[in-house]
Parts: structure tokens; sequence; C-alpha cells
């Protein structure tokens, strides 16, 4: 070929090239699968980040006392035994008002069971001592059902 030769000259022509082709088509779809769709987030993808994700979207709703928000992030058998009313009434009686949360650790027994732990500032309302501002560690444990994270409330 001589240095004039294009591009287009010199690409390959019959069977091989058709083949090539197909090669090339169906490598650029797989790569095209593994990016995913727009809508499909990390979360989906990486089960621990989907779960700090409704973790901290659970935290964000009790602190702004959206009680009725926060009940749906309960398992769902939690949420046939206890009623969103009962826990709504149960929540505001609580004497603590939520403040803050910080994601501290998580240790998984199964890929679907999770064991969260956190750092939570709160105030407690006592009587005789008014509302003291404090701070600890507080223990979760979150189930996945369905491919979604819920928390499971301990009995008290």
């Amino acid at each position: 070929m001589s240095d004039s030769t294009t591009f287009r000259d010199r690409r390959r022509t019959g069977p091989g090239a058709a083949l090539a082709g197909l090669l090339l088509a169906a490598a650029v779809l797989a790569l095209a699968a593994c990016t995913g769709s727009p809508t499909r987030g990390s979360a989906e993808q990486d089960p621990q980040a989907a779960l700090q994700q409704r973790v901290e979207a659970y935290w964000q709703h009790l602190i702004a006392r959206e009680y009725d928000q926060a009940y749906t992030y309960l398992t769902p058998g939690y949420r046939s035994t206890y009623s969103e009313q009962d826990f709504i009434r149960r929540a505001r009686r609580n004497p603590v008002s939520w403040k803050g949360m910080a994601w501290q650790d998580v240790d998984c027994a199964t890929q679907d069971s999770c064991l969260v732990n956190m750092l939570v500032t709160y105030t407690v309302r006592a009587p005789g001592a008014g509302s003291i501002d404090t701070m600890g560690p507080i223990d979760e444990r979150w189930m996945r059902i369905d491919r979604q994270w819920y928390m499971l409330p301990g009995q008290d």
C-alpha cells in the first residue's frame, strides 16, 4: 500500500470482516449492559451502599419527627403487627428527641441481615431535671427483604 492509501482503503472485506463487525457490536452491547441504566444507582449494585442510604433516610425522618415516613422503613412483619398510628403514638410519647446520627460500622451476618452501629445525639426530657443533651451508640438490625432494606425494631 502506498502512503496515500486512506483508512477506508485498509478495511477488511469478506466473511472475516462481517464476523469482526458482529464481535465488535457484541462487545459494545456487553459494555453498555455493564454500565447499567441511568435510573439505577450504585446503591442497587452495592447492597451496603443501599443499606447506608436507607439507614440515613430513616434517621432523617426520625430527626424531623416525620414518623409516618419513618414507619415505612420498618420491616413488613413489624408493620403487619403494629399500625402506623401505634408507631406514631409511641414515638411521640418517647422522652427522647433525636438530633443527629453518624454512621459508625456495619456487621453483616448474612447478605440480608446486618447490625448497623451508629452514634446518635439526642435530648432526653427528664422529670425534675429538664432537658439533657447527650450522645451514645445505637445498634439496629436491618433486614433485606425483596431487595429492599428494612429496620427490625427491638421489642421494648
